[in-house]
């Protein structure tokens, strides 16, 4: 038969003065020190790290994955309040986890935001330690709460965002709520200094298929701005030669060639360093700058940027980019000098023994062999560097590294025989430039 220990007796005629005492006892337990029996574990003995409390079954959007209108209508029952935990009943829990090993707790519903003064129990929550805070939200109310969920100790948002399209969005949501409103939440959030933010996004067949890759590109460029304009304070303390570092993601997406990217970031850096904005060119053999660009990427690279070039072949391209260059970076104070083979930059992550040699994917079509437009001369490399020895260009003349990343998915015969050598070359010039 079960032993049943009674810790209390709340019951008491007055339902306000047996609320009362109800609470005090509640608060009294929550604030007593716990002796822990040893961390959390699972049945393969893991530590667990994470604690998901859900703050209310209730909801503002009728997501039709979630919470579709034909059940959660207007006749569902939710909990009665009474039902819910109360905030201090919450802290004990949430305590009792913390004393055994828990070291981030999320905050979920229903809509949590919807809870009346979750701020409060956000303190609560705060005051356990050193723990990871952070609330799981549709962002409707976001706006109105960032502000004051920060100054409670939270630590970070995760935004469920389905889509950026406004009337995806609403049919998604089903209560017509646009996106604009999530969004506007999501920079207030930010701007409160709720970070890392997050952003989740369900997929459903048949109604947000393409808003797939909008969200990431638009997660893209806001990480990598957000990543340049958090560097930006930095640099003024930067010896010239570590600045690089902070446009290192821009270099690896020139790597890339993703040029509209690497575009945002060189100018959000730029607003906020006074950098030189920099165009990123395709074609080295095709490469003309006017005084103007000249001078722009000029203090672009003595500021601490990079540049790396490639898929030039034969001598006349070798003289026009040399000459073009040289407007920038005068040959008299910057001179071109080879990049031997036991120099660093071939060595950062892998051993490289030589240059590779790769055409463009279209030549390779058309000969199968290692070079393109005729060109029959070894690749060479050769670099360019500030007063102080760090190299602002590279250039890797007489080969295409590029397409070996860029064009892989097209064939299999060519990713197996060009692009391994190729990401090789490619990760050691971005660490290199990263870290000199």
């Amino acid at each position: 038969m079960a032993t049943i220990i009674p810790l209390t007796d709340a019951r008491l005629p007055d339902a306000a003065e047996q609320r009362a005492r109800h609470d005090a006892f509640v608060r009294a337990a929550a604030s007593e020190a716990t002796a822990a029996p040893g961390p959390l574990v699972d049945a393969r003995g893991r530590p667990l790290h994470d604690l998901r409390i859900s703050v209310t079954d209730r909801c503002n959007f009728r997501c039709v994955y979630c919470m579709p209108k034909d059940v959660f209508d207007s006749d569902y029952r939710f909990l009665p309040h009474g039902d819910l935990l109360t905030f201090e009943e919450i802290a004990r829990v949430a305590k009792l986890f913390v004393d055994r090993g828990v070291a981030k707790i999320r905050l979920t519903g229903g809509e949590p935001l919807l809870r009346r003064n979750v701020e409060r129990l956000v303190e609560m929550l705060a005051r356990l330690g050193d723990i990871d805070l952070t609330l799981t939200t549709n962002g409707a109310l976001l706006a109105k709460k960032a502000a004051g969920l920060r100054d409670a100790g939270l630590t970070r948002v995760t935004v469920s965002l389905d889509s950026l399209d406004d009337a995806t969005f609403r049919a998604m949501n089903d209560v017509d709520f646009p996106v604009a409103k999530v969004l506007d939440g999501i920079d207030a959030a930010a701007a409160a200094g709720l970070a890392p933010l997050k952003v989740n996004m369900v997929v459903k067949r048949g109604m947000n298929e393409r808003s797939i890759l909008p969200m990431a590109r638009q997660e893209e460029v806001e990480a990598a701005i957000a990543a340049a304009q958090r560097a930006a304070p930095l640099m003024a303390e930067m010896p010239a030669h570590r600045r690089s570092a902070i446009l290192g993601g821009a270099a690896a997406l020139i790597l890339e060639r993703k040029e509209d990217l690497a575009r945002t970031i060189a100018a959000e850096a730029g607003k906020a360093l006074k950098f030189a904005r920099i165009e990123v060119e395709r074609a080295a053999s095709t490469f003309t700058i006017a005084s103007e660009e000249a001078r722009r990427l000029r203090e672009y690279l003595l500021k601490g940027g990079f540049l790396f070039v490639s898929d030039y072949w034969g001598d006349w391209a070798k003289e026009q980019f040399d000459e073009q260059i040289g407007l920038a970076l005068p040959p008299n104070q910057f001179p071109i000098v080879d990049l031997p083979l036991n120099h660093p930059i071939w060595h950062t992550l892998f051993d490289l023994k030589n240059i590779p040699q790769m055409p463009s994917i279209q030549s390779w079509r058309r000969t199968g062999g290692n070079t393109d437009r005729g060109v029959m001369a070894p690749p060479s490399a050769h670099g360019i560097a500030d007063s102080d020895g760090h190299l602002m260009v590279v250039m890797l003349h007489n080969t295409d590294i590029p397409d070996g990343w860029e064009r892989e998915g097209e064939d299999p015969e060519y990713f197996y025989r060009f692009s391994p050598d190729s990401y090789a070359v490619g990760i050691n010039i971005v660490l290199y430039a990263m870290t000199h």
